[in-house]
Formats: C-alpha cells, structure tokens, sequence
C-alpha cells in the first residue's frame, strides 16, 4: 500500500513490468540496476508463463522461448544463456549492432560519453520512454563559483579592527603595522590630491542564498574635472536591482552622463557663489530631473517588470570644506559619520509600510496590501517597473544637502547592510577600523552584516571627506 516515490510500468508481452529507484530520480548510471530488474521481472514472468503452459500440457519450453526473446541490447546478456553480468567487450558488440536511437533522445542515449556505462546507449524500444525523462542538471562548481563571485576590488580582506559590529570587542592586529595608517585611494587622482575623496568599497553577491548579483555601484572622482570652475565634485551611487540586473546596469552605464548634461545646464544660470543656498536648489532640481529621464531611459529599454532603488550622491570640495548632495528612490541609504562616532541620515527609506507613502500610493489610484505596491513591490519608489507606474510606483527622488565639514565618511549601501545593521554600530565600526588603514572598512561592514545573518546582496561604499 505504500506509494512509491518513482514509478515507472514498461509495456511488455502484454504484462506490466515496474521497477522503483528508491527514492532517488534516475539518471544513465542507474541503467544497470533497471537492466537488471527488468531481467529478473521477465524471468518470473516467463516461469510463471511456463508453469500455466506445463500445466496445460506444452511443457518448459514455452518458457524458454520467452527467455530467448529478452533484447540483446541490454549488453549482450540473455537470461538462460549466461549467468554473469556483460564485459566491457560484450557490451561494445551489442552497441555496434543495435540501431541507434531517435533523434529527440538525449545525448547520453545517442552516444556514448566518457565514463559513462556503454550499455546505456542501447536501450530496447519499449523502454525507451523510461529515460527519454527530463533529469536535473547540477550546477557546475568551478563556472558557478566564477559567475557568482565577488566584484573584482583592490583592496584585500584581511581580519582587522578592534569593534564587532553586535558582538564583543576583537583584537587583531593589522598584518602590516607601519602601513596601518597609510590611505591606499581607489583612485590614482586620489594620490596627487585632483580627487575628491578616499573610498572604501566592497560588494558581496552572497552567492550561499543568492543566485545573481543584482547590485551595482559607480565611482566617478573626480567628476566634470574642469567644467565647474574652482569647485571640485566627485559622483558615488548604488543601485539595487529586483526582478533582474539589467535596469542596475543601464543606471551604472547611464545615470551619471545624464546628470552632468543636467548639471551643465542648470549651472549655467546659478549663482556663482558655491555656497549660495539657490545653487543648493539648483543641484537639487537636476538631480530630479535626472532621475526622470533616467526612468524613461528604461521605459525605451522595456523595464515593465524589472527596475532598481538608487543612492546618488555628490560630493563638493569646496574652499571653507565638504557639501554632500543626496538623491535617492527606494531603501538603500545614505549616511554620515563624524569623528566621535555619530551619523546623520541623509536619504529617505521609500516603504509602502510608511504612513505617508502609504497615503501617497492611494492618492495616486494605487493600493498596498501585504506592505507592497500592488501585492508586487516592497518599495514605494524605484526606476522602472513601468507596469507600476500608474498604481502608484514613483521614480521622483528625495533629494538633501548637507554641510559636511565636520564629518569623517559617508556611507553608501543597499539594504542588504541597513536591514541587519543599525546606523549607530554602523558609526562605531567606521571610526574604529578606520584608525587601522581606510581600504578595509567596507570589507569589515560587509562582512559584520553576514555574520549577523543578512542573505542578500550587500553593496557598501565608505567615502572618507
């Protein structure tokens, strides 16, 4: 009465012939086994055939016949004829006279395959439908290992710090201490002062749980060099993508050309003076703009069921300190962090489970159930998601401008960090790691958020002012 977990029953002389895998699914190597068991069932059937024949007063030899008709496919071996299991070269001569089989079997059936059982290329008609089934193919180590591997980055990771991030405190040492406190800048620029910052960077697909690497990043230091008189600006983003990478990828390749065109000619008619709270504004309305032309970028690309949240920010040296610029749609945050340990958030989480976007969302013709846009999304604003545009998804940015002069880093990263870390120990890691070397301590967060069990892609950048 017990069912079983595969079963397959093969025609044959008008019987019904049934072979179990004992829970397993069958591949080529199990062809031996099924040989086997197909041999011993037609050996019972033809006995008890003889049987009902020599009852009826024709004698054992119908039996035998019925021994003689099993296939020569199955390697050679007639029940009757031989008592031992085919060699190798039993095998081979059946495999040469046996017609081969047709054309919508398997590869596996059509030919033989190193170290593959020869004989599992010959298979009698009336089994073939038993293999001809679709087997799960298993994910090749090496190519999965180099499709879902860490983006390439500079910096190594070694064990440095003395502050976990929710756990007691550590106390390794630096591998190198008289470089302990040397800045290695992400870029050349960097060396010769043309930069605007240093920048920590690591990015982690969290292959274990994740089958893609949905996050992207873009680092342009400095950024429009030249074009804005003795100001100099750098550009950072992070873009988490959902539904796929493609719309993280056109905004890592796109965003930024659209924003220097933006800023070119909005600059043009602001203020001179950097400080001038109207140039604030008018970095705040190209950065608006950019963000809508960047989500019809991805309406010509055809992004109705895929999209990203973004983090932007600009970054302005000028002569009396920092001013950092911020835009974001979606979760990922941006954060700062000052020498004693404090932070300042500067982006906004867009979350249907807000009150106020919630609100939004419904007056937009939209609705939220299960904390999602529609059932469908679990952010209120993002880029693309065409098809969600008209029940209340929104691509207009939240935008801030922020006096940076006594801060020491700013923190760029998608949720993967901000779900299983608060802001505060966010804080503490960054001036504690920092006194060690500025290249580790994006590493040191990313994998502080792991250990605290975060399973999705984690995308950090730590930009020392």
């Amino acid at each position: 009465g017990k069912k079983l977990p595969f079963l397959a029953r093969i025609p044959f002389m008008n019987a019904s012939v049934a072979y179990n895998t004992h829970g397993r699914r069958p591949s080529h190597r199990d062809a031996g086994g099924v040989r086997e068991c197909i041999e011993g069932r037609f050996m019972n059937h033809a006995a008890t055939t003889g049987r009902a024949a020599a009852a009826k007063g024709r004698g054992q030899d119908s039996a035998k016949e019925l021994l003689q008709q099993l296939p020569v496919a199955l390697g050679g071996y007639r029940p009757g004829h031989n008592d031992t299991a085919p060699g190798p070269k039993q095998r081979g001569e059946a495999q040469r006279q046996a017609p081969r089989g047709p054309s919508h079997e398997p590869p596996w059936m059509q030919q033989n395959r190193r170290g593959a059982r020869a004989d599992v290329a010959v298979v009698p008609p009336w089994a073939q439908d038993t293999f001809t089934m679709p087997f799960p193919r298993k994910r090749e180590g090496e190519a999965h290992r180099k499709r879902h591997q860490s983006l390439p980055e500079e910096a190594i990771r070694p064990k440095i710090g003395d502050t976990t991030l929710f756990g007691a405190p550590r106390a390794q040492d630096h591998p190198n201490p008289a470089q302990a406190h040397q800045h290695t800048p992400h870029l050349p620029k960097a060396r010769d002062g043309t930069a605007v910052a240093f920048v920590s960077k690591a990015a982690e697909p969290n292959s274990q749980y994740r089958a893609y690497m949905e996050d992207k990043y873009c680092i342009i230091d400095p950024f429009m060099d030249g074009e804005l008189g003795n100001e100099t600006w750098a550009f950072f983003a992070v873009y988490d993508g959902h539904g796929g990478v493609l719309a993280a990828e056109h905004c890592e390749a796109e965003l930024h050309k659209v924003l220097a065109s933006e800023l070119r000619h909005a600059l043009k008619s602001a203020p001179k003076r950097p400080s001038s709270p109207l140039r604030d504004e008018v970095v705040a309305e190209a950065l608006t703009r950019t963000f809508q032309k960047a989500d019809d970028q991805l309406r010509q690309v055809g992004a109705w069921r895929f999209g990203c949240t973004a983090t932007v920010a600009l970054v302005r040296r000028l002569p009396q300190g920092m001013r950092v610029h911020v835009a974001n749609v979606g979760d990922s945050r941006a954060v700062t962090v000052d020498g004693s340990g404090g932070s300042t958030r500067l982006s906004v989480d867009h979350r249907p489970t807000d009150a106020a976007e919630a609100r939004r969302i419904r007056e937009e013709g939209g609705f939220v159930t299960m904390g999602r846009v529609s059932g469908e999304l679990a952010v209120s604003r993002a880029l693309g998601d065409l098809l969600l545009k008209n029940s209340g998804l929104s691509c207009k940015p939240s935008v801030r401008a922020h006096d940076a002069k006594r801060d020491l880093a700013l923190v760029l990263a998608s949720d993967g960090l901000w779900d299983f870390a608060e802001e505060k120990e966010v804080a503490k890691v960054v001036v504690s790691c920092s006194r060690n070397g500025l290249d580790h301590v994006a590493h040191r967060l990313v994998q502080e958020a792991q250990r605290t069990g975060s399973m999705d892609n984690i995308t950090c950048l730590v930009i020392f002012m």
